[in-house]
């Protein structure tokens, strides 16, 4: 018998997912993978999001959720439970994903992060298409998005929670981040890096602008231009 799937497949095919739906609606996200590099363990696996951002875990099975509890010290949860700034950003920019797996496909659910910490496991869990959808709708400018939190907020949070974290208390091996997120310029794709998240969603801003504005010259140019025989 086949082994099942293991988590970074699942990762890989989320993002793939994900690029894929915010392409058809023009809608994109940076999306920063820090799986198995020194990053991993003060960011999580992967950082995804520009104004409103989350961090995600993923675990290959349902099952294997309990095991984040060994990765926090001892009243872990109850700490963020007790500070409603820390709970809130919890409960919407952090989150977890795990497969259900069958004999020809794969399930990709996602649940908040504290439920690792519920009673066997068990985690009240959503789709990963379902996300992938609120992830790439357009935001109402009066209604807030019912997900993710303020990047600085989330790494703040991150920061912070890494005080709990069993062994070594700088999960970053002292490396910094360097962000990266796609942008198309004169039709070709290139990466864009920043040391930050704020700037690089600045820099992504700045070049859209630019590349917008070349767009628009390039279209008042073909129309004061005659065309030939005329």
């Amino acid at each position: 018998m086949a082994s099942i799937a293991y988590e970074n497949q699942l990762l890989g095919a989320f993002i793939y997912a994900l690029g894929y739906e915010g392409g058809r609606k023009g809608r994109t996200l940076p999306v920063n993978l820090f799986q198995q590099t020194p990053l991993d363990r003060s960011l999580g696996d992967v950082v995804l999001g520009a104004q409103r951002c989350m961090a995600i875990e993923f675990k290959r099975r349902q099952a294997d959720i309990r095991g984040e509890r060994k990765k926090w010290k001892s009243g872990f949860p109850e700490a963020l439970m007790d500070i409603s700034d820390w709970r809130n950003t919890s409960l919407l920019g952090h989150f977890i994903c795990f497969g259900e797996h069958a004999a020809t496909r794969v399930n990709l659910y996602f649940a908040q992060y504290l439920s690792a910490f519920e009673l066997d496991g068990k985690a009240d869990s959503f789709s990963a298409s379902d996300l992938i959808k609120l992830l790439t709708r357009e935001i109402s400018p009066d209604k807030g998005p019912s997900w993710g939190v303020p990047p600085q907020v989330l790494l703040t949070y991150l920061e912070h929670i890494r005080t709990f974290r069993v062994g070594d208390s700088d999960g970053s091996g002292g490396h910094a981040a360097t962000w990266l997120t796609v942008s198309a310029v004169d039709g070709q794709f290139q990466l864009l890096a920043a040391p930050s998240l704020d700037a690089l969603l600045e820099r992504d801003a700045t070049t859209y602008a630019n590349e917008q504005g070349t767009s628009a010259q390039e279209t008042d140019d073909e129309h004061d231009t005659p065309s030939p025989g005329f």
